[in-house]
């Protein structure tokens, strides 16, 4: 089973709290796994924080009164219609479509919504995409999109390689059901500190090591000696806050909880949300502000990474490096076994939902963004940190094939179509 008692509690105060005409708008969401025979078909909504909160910056997060505040959750709201439903009642009868036409090819509905993008790389079960464009939108102040502290240095200290006229999508297309994998420690390098207690760490976790920061070059060797035949790439991930470095919200891999993150309920409230990932399906859903053992943290879910709503305020229409991951459901048997990670140069956070609605997402969650987003696959740069010198960062994502990929490859004959 996916997730326990946290999702009851979750559904009571999701009806339990007042909702304004704005937060109305269907929020898209995958339902969870509940105990049997229970089956989950709930539309939970978010509540924005009022318009006092801020972050640890100082700046407001998203305020319904906000023209691209209520853009962005317009977009979002249309990302599914429909709830997907997940039955995990053995015996049971199998889970309804998510519609009555699913998609049977996604190259060719993705090929239809975006002429532009190109791909670009594959390997078993995992095709890269790539969309450049011009972009007149000159909005370059990256730390606006870091409402948390992020790494020690000098963020002023940026690049101009990419120019308002220049900009780049990229999009991963992972397929779960095909062996592809995330591995959501990526190689993580922790310091002494992660086996120490830590008793005021976010959600009764007792994780929150200190976690050096890396170069993606860095991140991508270390993974790369850790799965030398399935490594295909590496992306940034995790919000992060410095001296030290310490990662903002919670990360569990492979059974074992990373770090519950130091932002706790302290910072955007009912704006978390989480991806988790259990054996061929992938979900996307609101984290709960519980400890243990109600939190979805403690549960049997193998891997698990909180980010934020994709309309959380990190400069909703400014036009900055974002990194997004969605997830959908190519067969239309209402279990999500494809994720789908966006890393662009120049989007604001309605692109980033759009694009990511283009190759079929039904839910979003954003990752850290600004200088931080960057992406390496197969030992090449396909988009760097916007920053003068590349940031480094204390976390990266890990993409696996589903199959070997060659000790010795040639990124330009790599399964290319």
């Amino acid at each position: 089973m996916l997730l326990h008692s946290w999702f009851h509690a979750i559904h009571f105060l999701s009806g339990a709290l007042m909702i304004s005409p704005l937060d109305a708008l269907p929020i898209a969401h995958r339902s969870v796994r509940t105990r049997p025979p229970q089956m989950a078909m709930s539309a939970m909504r978010l509540v924005p924080p009022s318009t006092e909160e801020t972050d640890a910056d100082g700046q407001s997060q998203g305020r319904p009164d906000d023209r691209s505040y209520q853009a962005c959750m317009a977009t979002f709201a249309t990302l599914t219609a429909n709830t997907i439903n997940t039955i995990t009642t053995q015996g049971s009868q199998e889970a309804e479509p998510l519609s009555e036409l699913p998609i049977e090819n996604l190259d060719s509905a993705t090929a239809l919504l975006n002429p532009s993008v190109d791909p670009v790389l594959t390997a078993p079960g995992i095709a890269l995409y790539r969309k450049t464009y011009h972009d007149r939108r000159n909005n370059h102040d990256d730390d606006e999109t870091h409402g948390l502290p992020s790494e020690a240095g000098d963020h002023n200290d940026r690049d101009d390689r990419h120019t308002m006229d220049e900009a780049t999508t990229l999009i991963y297309r992972v397929d779960l059901s095909q062996g592809a994998q995330l591995d959501l420690a990526g190689a993580i390098a922790l310091d002494p500190t992660y086996l120490e207690a830590h008793p005021n760490a976010a959600y009764d976790t007792q994780r929150d090591p200190h976690v050096p920061p890396r170069s993606l070059h860095d991140h991508w060797q270390a993974f790369r000696a850790a799965y030398p035949d399935r490594a295909f790439a590496t992306i940034n991930g995790q919000f992060f806050g410095s001296t030290p470095v310490r990662l903002a919200f919670p990360v569990k891999a492979q059974g074992e909880i990373i770090s519950g993150g130091y932002a706790g309920t302290g910072e955007y409230d009912g704006e978390k949300m989480m991806l988790a990932i259990e054996s061929q399906t992938a979900t996307i859903a609101p984290f709960p502000e519980l400890g243990q053992p109600d939190n979805p943290l403690f549960s049997s879910i193998p891997d698990l990474m909180v980010g934020l709503h994709p309309c959380a305020d990190k400069g909703h229409d400014r036009a900055v490096g974002r990194t997004f991951i969605g997830i959908a459901d190519r067969d239309g048997d209402g279990l999500a076994e494809t994720i789908l990670i966006l890393v662009a140069s120049h989007a604001t956070q309605t692109d980033a939902i759009l694009t990511l609605q283009r190759f079929g997402a039904i839910a979003a969650v954003m990752l850290d963004g600004g200088g931080s987003t960057q992406t390496l696959a197969l030992g090449q740069t396909y988009l760097s940190s916007s920053d003068r010198h590349p940031r480094a960062i204390p976390h990266a994502i890990g993409l696996l094939s589903g199959l070997e990929v060659p000790n010795n490859f040639d990124p330009k004959t790599i399964g290319l179509k």
